[in-house]
């Protein structure tokens, strides 16, 4: 069992990238809370706009160059919200290439990433599902 994601659920990014502003998320739903907080159901997209990851091979540019969107799909076999599986701590998102640039000599170079997102914490600590 693991605990419901919810809105301000923490985010984590794939060794070595790191999140240097936080994503634009769908919203959660409006009916179904967990611990006062709407729970995120089905498949959710976050999007990072351009400049919000850095990543260390990323040399000429040091930030992301195009906006990068991760989709993470409700995981739960047992728990549903609005008629869709509900999102667990842990769940991960499929590796996504991002956009970025190194330096090859002199010369900025396309160096995509691949990258994926996990929800690190749910956000609340009241309501586990599986």
């Amino acid at each position: 069992m693991s605990y419901i994601a919810v809105e301000n659920c923490t985010l984590l990014l794939s060794a070595p990238a790191i999140e240097l502003t936080p994503p634009t998320i769908l919203p959660p739903s409006v009916k179904v809370k967990a611990d006062g907080k709407g729970v995120y159901r089905g498949a959710v997209t976050f999007t990072y706009g351009v400049g919000a990851i850095s990543h260390p091979a990323w040399t000429a540019s040091v930030t992301n160059i195009a906006p990068a969107i991760f989709t993470i799909n409700g995981s739960a076999t047992k728990v549903k919200a609005d008629s869709q599986a509900v999102l667990l701590e842990g769940d991960e998102s499929a590796q996504v290439l991002v956009q970025g640039q190194a330096m090859v000599g002199t010369t900025p170079t396309p160096s995509p990433q691949a990258i994926s997102l996990k929800i690190l914490l749910a956000g609340q600590l009241k309501v586990s599902g599986e």
